[in-house]
């Protein structure tokens, strides 16, 4: 994730805009053919689309719903977890503006409950559970590192709002290199807890409440589990904002009718918004295994990435004058060969561990891949309806000065 900073950083500082994981591949990856960059950015922000609204908001309070269904237990997991997700609807309903008040707060709660179960849990590591380091082979390792890089992936998805944040110049990429830094040396300590006071024969399948109760008091084991709701809200909130900026530009592109991208007053997309939760909720009463859904989402979420660090490998050859923009210039730590090798670098890891998690994870694997069929066959048709052009703003991509 941090080989990936340089390219992003680039990217940000001379084009701030929503969603970039969208519009920089399909602008700039191919300007020889056009259609081929556009048409790699869509699969994937399709896929992200309905990975998402399908399978990863329910999922995502699964641990959450989970833990409150243990406090009220006349009220099941599924009616929580259809509670929690028609709350997050609501607070994306008003856009951009409540959706960041909102994360502010539940983001201070959350790293106050994963502080006391770190805090808590570092006294109790046993250096005999971190042993031995690769239980089930490097094979199963590597496919391992592919879902664990998701975890730094959210502050990634800062490039996909930043049309809309103030001196997003300035701004975008110190949230990117803040937020993953944060991202990693936090899950970091988690995972020392979580694997060192619990063998890790006991961790499959389970959740973070099982470990705080090794170690936490009864009291503070309650922290745990609204760290789980919580936790759960804020990915919601963060990954449908940017879910909902995808299809209002494919909308804006063509690629979906233009009613798709119908917008409230507050700026989001009316109708996908209610399509979304809607798939949602359904899905929260169907029992696909997690580990299934989590695989099949990772495939889409770094394939996203590589995308846009295949842009930044060709940005030196192809457009070289950014690189003269003043506001790249100014860093010392960004040249066209950091950005390049870097960018390179970071291809190579992903493409590594994807492989593996592909190996590993068959059937996610085959679900993806259909979906990403699916938006392949949605984009040749609107190019056929639009008379083999696609789309009157596909021109317009470019450097804002």
């Amino acid at each position: 994730m941090l080989l990936a900073f340089p390219a992003y950083f680039t990217l940000s500082k001379i084009w701030p805009v929503s969603p970039g994981h969208y519009y920089y591949p399909s602008r700039l990856l191919t300007p020889e053919n056009k259609h081929i960059g556009q048409l790699a950015g869509w699969v994937l922000v399709w896929s992200n689309f309905f990975i998402t609204g399908f399978f990863i908001l329910p999922s995502s309070l699964a641990g959450g719903a989970s833990f409150l269904h243990t406090v009220f237990p006349s009220v099941s997991s599924k009616t929580f977890t259809i509670g929690l997700l028609l709350f997050t609807f609501v607070v994306v309903w008003f856009g951009l503006r409540a959706v960041g008040w909102v994360e502010v707060v539940l983001a201070v709660l959350l790293l106050v409950a994963v502080g006391i179960i770190i805090a808590g849990g570092i006294l109790h590591v046993q250096i005999d559970n971190l042993t031995p380091v690769i239980p089930k082979g490097v094979s199963s390792l590597l496919s391992t590192y592919a879902i664990v890089y998701t975890l730094g992936f959210g502050a990634l998805l800062t490039i996909d709002i930043g049309g809309e944040i103030r001196d997003a110049h300035d701004s975008v990429d110190k949230a990117v290199l803040y937020g993953v830094s944060v991202d990693i040396v936090t899950a970091a300590l988690v995972g020392i807890v979580v694997v060192g006071t619990t063998s890790y024969t006991q961790l499959e399948g389970q959740t973070l409440d099982l470990i705080a109760k090794e170690y936490l008091p009864p009291a503070l084991v309650v922290v745990s589990g609204f760290g789980a709701v919580i936790a759960g809200l804020t990915t919601i909130l963060a990954i449908i904002t940017v879910v909902n900026r995808y299809i209002m530009a494919a909308a804006d592109d063509g690629i979906l009718p233009t009613w798709v991208g119908k917008q409230n007053k507050h700026g989001e997309p009316t109708i996908m918004l209610i399509v979304i939760y809607a798939g949602a909720i359904v899905a929260s009463i169907s029992d696909l295994p997690l580990s299934t859904i989590v695989s099949g989402y990772v495939f889409s979420q770094l394939l996203l990435v590589i995308l846009v660090l295949f842009v930044g490998a060709r940005l030196p050859n192809v457009y070289p004058e950014v690189f003269e923009h003043e506001r790249v210039k100014e860093s010392r730590l960004i040249s066209p060969s950091v950005v390049r090798w870097s960018s390179i670098c970071a291809i190579l890891i992903m493409a590594v561990a994807l492989t593996f998690l592909a190996i590993s994870s068959q059937t996610a694997f085959g679900i993806f891949l259909l979906i990403a069929v699916i938006g392949v066959v949605i984009y040749v048709v609107r190019w056929w309806q639009a008379g083999k052009t696609i789309l009157p703003t596909l021109e317009k991509g470019g450097f804002q000065d």
